[in-house]
């Protein structure tokens, strides 16, 4: 499995994912090229943890001292496509 994008016919775009499950290998992988993306040098990906059920925590913090500077939480989005359970909300593969 990859980090969520592929190289497709028009450049980069989500690839489809065998797991939804909101890990914190997954954001990490994820959020640590957001400093980089957005041309702050100065700024890395610091403490991620798993705050509540499901709910993901990551620090963004300076890269000379390791002051925070930002915190996410990051939670799961339910998935609805033509092929899930309308009523629940849950992914039917």
């Amino acid at each position: 499995m990859t980090d969520g994008y592929a190289l497709g016919n028009g450049g980069w775009a989500p690839e489809r994912q065998t797991s939804l499950a909101l890990t914190i290998d997954r954001v990490k992988r994820n959020m640590v090229r957001w400093p980089a993306a957005n041309g702050n040098p100065g700024v890395k990906l610091g403490k991620v943890v798993e705050t509540n059920a499901g709910t993901v925590s990551d620090d963004i913090v300076t890269t000379d001292n390791g002051l925070p500077v930002q915190r996410y939480a990051i939670t799961p989005i339910p998935v609805v496509s033509s092929r899930s359970s309308k009523s629940s909300g849950t992914y039917v593969p």
